[in-house]
């Protein structure tokens, strides 16, 4: 009986030392060195190293990370997890970058070890592969389960695009929300000018220069600013002169900007923050901004090439980064339109960050704004149902501004006749019915808004039939949102249908 008692007392043992073991810290290499430039003076400027997860050789798990260093007069000093016996794979992808470019780029594969080792010991042309580890693709039906787990997943769609809001299209595929960034998304998916959210529309208000409060120590992790940038995407943070990624160096929640982990500012670092705290140049703006926006295009080294959602006006008023660092244009890139296009020297890398925040100029002018330019539906439904809609938000329906509503239809079959309807909340501006020859049918109308109502007038024309004219007022005030229905229906069921081919709503704001 004791002899057993003992056994399992030193099963025990065993287990504690090894769960012990496999909590254990990683070893680390110490590298050191000095950074020279080829005209023998001292390398300053930033080392990004960024690795994948992988597997230490005492069986610590590394996750995907980054570090960024500052090279002051070359000196490099830094202590890593060894590559050389870790996982399969496990290597180290440096970054050179000074004078506001990327120099160049490396790979380190660092080995176990007590000695100092200097850059020269640890730059590889290929990362080391973990010893006896032989490396072969990975097919997907190699997985169990794999496929029927991605079969139920949503894919790609035809109109998906970066840096959108994801819309589901009708195939259950994810696209990307279409209209200016500045829009809102309906849940249809459709998109249009939100307006403004107080005060005169669109008007902004800016933050300039701040220094965020907070203990820059390298263990405070949390920086608060004075006011809460709105929206969010207005705040450019700076650490000691480079632009911070949102979502990537730090996350923004209110007025609180808190540094991951790999980020977080060390003594000595110098803070800045510059945003907006209202306005997003909406409705009535002369001016809109466009804030953190990353630019279509690949970044491998080739590609030149990179473009804007919008054309920024003035074209000096784009501030484009490139891994934080200002690229200057007309040195760095040459801006045409929204085409950015790169000198060869400074041609993005694969791993490169793009950020570009610029200004546009507003809708709100003698030309209008669009709030909504689309077409719509078809129906061969006898009882008047929706061919499409545009809902304007109340903020965006001031005292003395113009509503101009234009729709075009069409007629296919010649069985039987049809009819439509405009609609401006709860008043018809136009309606009128087609005979079965009449093809085709097209109408305006004018809404004014004023602090009583609305005062309106219409006209519309079908195919073999003379113009017809209406005007009258509606109850709907300023300040309160308006719903544009266009409704259609055929006279008789068959084979007949009506169809919007389209459907425009501009607004002109009162000076």
């Amino acid at each position: 009986m004791l002899q057993t008692s003992n056994w399992i007392a030193c099963l025990l043992a065993l287990a504690l030392a090894l769960t012990q073991a496999g909590q254990a810290t990683p070893a680390l290499t110490t590298i050191q060195d000095v950074l020279y430039k080829a005209d023998g003076s001292p390398y300053n400027g930033f080392l990004t190293i960024q690795w994948k997860s992988f597997d230490a050789g005492g069986q610590a798990t590394i996750a995907t990370h980054y570090v960024r260093l500052r090279i002051i007069n070359g000196l490099l000093y830094v202590r890593l997890v060894p590559t050389a016996n870790a996982s399969a794979g496990a290597h180290y992808e440096v970054t050179y970058n000074s004078e506001g470019r990327i120099q160049f780029s490396e790979q380190w594969a660092v080995p176990a070890t007590a000695n100092i080792l200097r850059v020269r010991d640890v730059r590889t042309a290929n990362p080391t592969v973990g010893a006896g580890t032989s490396v072969s693709p990975v097919q997907i039906a190699d997985v169990v389960g794999l496929q029927s787990e991605l079969d139920i997943r949503p894919m790609k769609g035809p109109g998906y695009a970066q840096a959108r809001v994801a819309v589901i299209n009708a195939s259950g595929g994810i696209d990307g929300a279409t209209g200016n960034l500045s829009d809102c998304v309906r849940v249809d998916g459709s998109s249009g000018a939100c307006g403004s959210s107080g005060g005169s529309a669109g008007a902004a208000t800016f933050v300039d220069s701040e220094t965020p409060s907070g203990s820059v120590d390298g263990t405070n992790a949390a920086f608060q600013l004075s006011q809460t940038p709105n929206p969010a995407t207005s705040l450019l943070l700076w650490r000691n002169g480079v632009l911070q990624k949102q979502g990537i160096d730090y996350d923004l929640t209110g007025n609180t900007a808190t540094f991951a982990g790999g980020a977080v500012p060390v003594a000595g670092d110098v803070l800045l923050a510059s945003y907006r705290t209202s306005g997003a140049g909406g409705a009535g703006a002369a001016t809109a901004f466009v804030d953190g926006e990353t630019p279509a295009g690949t970044a491998d080294g080739v590609n030149l090439t990179f473009t804007l959602a919008q054309t920024p006006n003035p074209p000096a008023s784009l501030f484009l980064y490139r891994n934080g660092i200002l690229q200057t244009q007309g040195l760095d890139y040459a801006l045409s339109g929204t085409a950015v296009n790169f000198a060869a020297a400074s041609a993005p890398q694969a791993g490169d960050v793009l950020q570009a925040s610029y200004r546009t100029i507003g809708l709100a002018g003698s030309a209008g704004q669009v709030l909504c330019n689309g077409s719509g539906t078809s129906t061969g439904g006898t009882a008047l149902s929706s061919l499409g809609n545009c809902t304007i938000p109340g903020d965006a329906l001031g005292h003395g501004d113009r509503i101009e509503i234009s729709f075009d239809i069409s007629h296919e079959g010649t069985a039987t006749g049809f009819q439509f309807e405009l609609v401006w909340g709860g008043t018809v501006l136009a309606g009128r019915s087609g005979g079965p020859g009449d093809a085709l049918a097209a109408g305006r109308a004018s809404a004014v808004l004023h602090s009583a109502g609305t005062q309106w007038s219409s006209q519309n024309w079908i195919s073999t039939q003379g113009p017809a004219y209406n005007l009258g007022t509606a109850p709907d005030t300023a300040g309160t949102p308006v719903t544009v229905d266009f409704r259609g229906a055929v006279a008789a069921a068959g084979a007949d249908t009506v169809t919007l081919r389209s459907l425009t709503v501009v607004r002109h704001p009162a000076p």
